[in-house]
C-alpha cells in the first residue's frame, strides 16, 4: 500500500497554486493551512510529513480535513475516494458524511440506511463497538470487524483474529522498545533509589553508599524519562511549530526532574510511616513504590511544558528557569542523608522532615504562582 507521505507529495504536486500558476510548494501549503485554520505549518513540517519523519495526530481531524480541502480546491484531490485513500495510507479514519460535505460540497452525500456498501457501513457505526474500547472510534477497525462477521458461524474466531491483527499493526517496534526501556528504568529506580529508604542504616559506609546511589539516580533516571517523552512527532507541538524547539526539550526534562522528585518524596513519607509503625519492607513493596517517581516524572515531562506554554503563550527559557533547581535537589538530599540520616529515624525526625518538606513545597508553590502569571498582551 502506498504510504501517506508519498501520496501527499503526489496530490500536492497535482495541486496548482493560483498565485504562481505552478504546482503547490510545501511552504505554500503550510501558509494555506494558516489561512484556513489560523494555525500554519512550515515548509519543513510538510516536508517531514512527506518523508515520513513525522505525521499529524489521528485526533487532529480539523487539520486533516483542512489539508484535504486545500488539496481538493486546487485540483490535487479529485473526489472522496482519493481523499479516503490518502487517509487510509496514514492509518486515519475515513471521512464521515459531515467531513465529506465540507471538503466536497459539490458531491451528494448518501444517507440511505439500506445501503449495504462497505463504505456506508463504516460510517454509520453504532454507539458501542468492541474495538472502540481498545482503539477508539476507528472506522477502519469497524470495517475490519464487519468484514470478519461474514462467513460461516461461529464468527468469534474471525473477530478475535481481526482484533489481534489491528493490535499488532499498532504495536510498532519503536513503541515496544520504548516500553522495554521504561521497564529497565523502573528496575534501575529500585536499585538506585530504594536503598535510601531502608532504615535504619547498618553503618556509615551503608549510609554513604545509599546517598551516592540516590544522588546518581536522581541525575540520570529523570534524564531517561525526559528522553522517552516524545515531542518531535507530537501533533500538538508540530501545529504550534515547537516540535524542534530546544526550550521544549529542556522543559520536558525539567518536568521529568520535578515529577520524579515529587514522586520520591511521596514514597519517602510512606516509608517514614512504615518505619514508625514497624512494618517490614519487601522487594515487592519497593518495586511498587518506585512506580510513583516514574509515573510522576512521566506526567511532569508532558505537563510542565504545556503549562508554561499556556501561561505565557510561548516557550522561553527565561520564564521557567528557576525550576531547574530541581535538577540539583537530588544531590542536595543525598548530602542531607549522609549528614542527618540518624535524625530522620529519631523521634523528632518526622516533625522536622514534614516541616522541611512543607516549607520547600510552599516556597516553590509561591514562586510558581508568581512566575506563571500570564503576561498582558
Amino acid at each position: 500500500m502506498t504510504d501517506f507521505g508519498t501520496l501527499l507529495r503526489v496530490f500536492r504536486s497535482r495541486s496548482m497554486d493560483p498565485l504562481s500558476g505552478k504546482p503547490l510548494s510545501q511552504q505554500r501549503l503550510g501558509g494555506l493551512l494558516r489561512e484556513e485554520l489560523g494555525v500554519g505549518f512550515s515548509g519543513a513540517a510538510v516536508s517531514d510529513w512527506e518523508r515520513g519523519k513525522s505525521k499529524l495526530h489521528a485526533d487532529d481531524r480539523l487539520t486533516l480535513v483542512g489539508l484535504l480541502g486545500i488539496l481538493h480546491e486546487r485540483g490535487g484531490i479529485k473526489d472522496p475516494l482519493e481523499a479516503n485513500q490518502l487517509l487510509e495510507a496514514g492509518n486515519y479514519r475515513a471521512l464521515n458524511p459531515t467531513e465529506t460535505k465540507r471538503v466536497f460540497p459539490e458531491e451528494p452525500v448518501e444517507t440511505n440506511a439500506n445501503d449495504p456498501s462497505p463504505s456506508h457501513s463504516s460510517q454509520k457505526a453504532p454507539a458501542f463497538r468492541p474495538g472502540n474500547v481498545f482503539f477508539g472510534a476507528d472506522d477502519a477497525l469497524i470495517a475490519l470487524l464487519e468484514k470478519a462477521k461474514e462467513g460461516p458461524p461461529p464468527a468469534w474466531p474471525r473477530l478475535a483474529a481481526a482484533l489481534l491483527s489491528a493490535l499488532t499493526d499498532r504495536l510498532s517496534a519503536r513503541n515496544f522498545l520504548r516500553a522495554l526501556i521504561m521497564v529497565w528504568v523502573w528496575l534501575l529506580t529500585r536499585a538506585m533509589i530504594a536503598p535510601s529508604l531502608r532504615w535504619p542504616f547498618a553503618d556509615q559506609e551503608d549510609i554513604l553508599s545509599a546517598a551516592v546511589l540516590y544522588a546518581a539516580g536522581t541525575l540520570t533516571l529523570p534524564t531517561f524519562i525526559g528522553l522517552l517523552a516524545e515531542t518531535k512527532n507530537n501533533g500538538f507541538w508540530q501545529k504550534h511549530q515547537l516540535s524542534n524547539s530546544l526550550a521544549l526539550r529542556l522543559y520536558t526534562h525539567q518536568g521529568a526532574f520535578i515529577g520524579f522528585q515529587l514522586g520520591y518524596y511521596a514514597v519517602f513519607l510512606i516509608a517514614l510511616i512504615r518505619f514508625y509503625l514497624h512494618w517490614p519492607s519487601t522487594p515487592w513493596f519497593e518495586l511498587a513504590a518506585m512506580l510513583a517517581p516514574l509515573y510522576m516524572g512521566t506526567m511532569g515531562a508532558r505537563v510542565v511544558p504545556y503549562n508554561l506554554w499556556r501561561a505565557f503563550g510561548r516557550l522561553n527559557l527565561r520564564d521557567g528557569a528557576i525550576f531547574f533547581v530541581f535538577v540539583f535537589l537530588g544531590p542536595f538530599w543525598g548530602f542531607f542523608i549522609v549528614q542527618y540520616s540518624s535524625f530522620i529515624t529519631a523521634s523528632a525526625g518526622v516533625f522536622m522532615v514534614l516541616v522541611s518538606l512543607t516549607l520547600l513545597a510552599g516556597g516553590m508553590a509561591r514562586r510558581y504562582k508568581n512566575k506563571l502569571q500570564p503576561p498582558d498582551f
